[in-house]
């Protein structure tokens, strides 16, 4: 392989890299019952694809809740309440590009419900 080429290829991948690591976003949303009504003190917990906990809060009385400056990755969004169920957010990073959550609705349901979303 022509030297020339093989630095590019090294290059490409350590500035991809680099892009995917020092990217920044935050998600956002609402956590609402079976009924459509908001969810307050839901716990939520936000986990790497290693399942180690990277942030925790609770929903507001309206619902909402707001993680902010999370490195662009893939993770598990848990939510739980105990007396409206719980649900499950997949969220998949792309290597670079990846843009806020901002209306993330979350259902709770009385059996784990599993949501897939992109960044």
């Amino acid at each position: 392989m022509n030297y020339k080429r093989l630095l590019n290829i090294i290059l490409v991948i350590i500035l991809s890299s680099h892009a995917y690591s020092s990217e920044t976003v935050s998600i956002a949303g609402v956590v609402i019952d079976s009924k459509g009504k908001p969810v307050k003190k839901a716990e939520i917990e936000l986990l790497t694809a290693k399942k180690e906990k990277v942030a925790d809060t609770k929903s507001d009385k309206k619902g909402t809740f707001d993680l902010k400056d999370l490195k662009a990755q893939n993770y598990y969004l848990n939510i739980t309440s105990k007396k409206k169920g719980s649900a499950t957010v997949t969220i998949r990073a792309w290597p670079s590009g990846n843009i806020d959550i901002k209306d993330l609705k979350v259902t709770l349901s009385e059996k784990d419900s599993v949501l897939a979303y992109i960044l």
